[in-house]
């Protein structure tokens, strides 16, 4: 009975811990408003919600002291593409091109990559969404961006 109750506060202690790194992580995305400041409320919703999705993954994967370290790489993309979201107005198709696969490299770096396509297939899905990305408002560019990072464009 005894050793019942050891291994349930255990767990207990262990899905506090989790909770504590999975808030932590969250907050190391929500509380760095620098983040989306060039976007619309409504492009930025999407983006912070698949960062805290990514970082809460991530703390959920690793001992929570590696939240901070681990969130980084997610901030990082999360900046690029609120930054390519609303300057690509004035720059050329391959130069959004070459910031996309700037995000897609840095995805495959997370600690957790997403599963992302085949080089040939991802150039191409680049080139169409490069193309296309003048036809876009901030918010649909956005979700597109997350499409891709999600494996969701394929084909």
């Amino acid at each position: 009975m005894a050793r019942d109750q050891d291994g349930d506060e255990q767990q207990h202690f262990d899905d506090a811990a989790r909770r504590r790194a999975r808030q932590r992580a969250a907050e190391m995305i929500l509380d760095m408003p620098s983040l989306t400041d060039e976007l619309a409320d409504a492009a930025a919703r999407p983006l912070l919600e698949w960062g805290v999705g990514q970082a809460e993954a991530e703390a959920d994967a690793s001992d929570g002291d590696l939240a901070a370290e681990r969130a980084g790489p997610v901030r990082r993309i999360i900046k690029v593409v609120s930054r390519l979201a609303a300057d690509r107005h004035v720059l050329e198709p391959e130069q959004v091109a070459e910031e996309l696969t700037l995000v897609l490299d840095l995805a495959d770096r997370l600690p957790r990559p997403p599963a992302l396509h085949a080089r040939p297939v991802r150039s191409s899905v680049v080139a169409d969404l490069a193309a296309w990305q003048m036809e876009m408002d901030d918010r649909t560019f956005v979700r597109s961006v997350l499409a891709l990072l999600q494996g969701a464009l394929a084909g």
